[in-house]
């Protein structure tokens, strides 16, 4: 049986990580609304470069590596 401390912060921990999900996702990739034209062929691309979005899936790679470390036992009768 999970105590009820152990269970609130497993609760503050997955909003933690859903709130600094959001915020990575804003950081990288929530700012950027301009697509960009190519302006011999007239193709359009965007709105979001490569770079954002490897940068960004790193970082949530980094995030659910840490937040997966943190949460490891939590409901699987592992001792506190």
């Amino acid at each position: 049986m999970i105590g009820t401390n152990r269970l609130a912060r497993y609760g503050v921990g997955v909003l933690g990580l859903v709130g600094l999900t959001v915020a990575l996702w804003w950081a990288w990739l929530g700012r950027d609304t301009g697509y960009q034209v190519d302006p011999v062929t007239g193709a359009t691309s965007g709105p979001y470069q490569v770079w954002q979005v490897v940068g960004c899936v790193l970082c949530l790679a980094v995030l659910a590596t840490v937040g997966r470390d943190g949460t490891a036992g939590v409901g699987r009768g592992a001792s506190a």
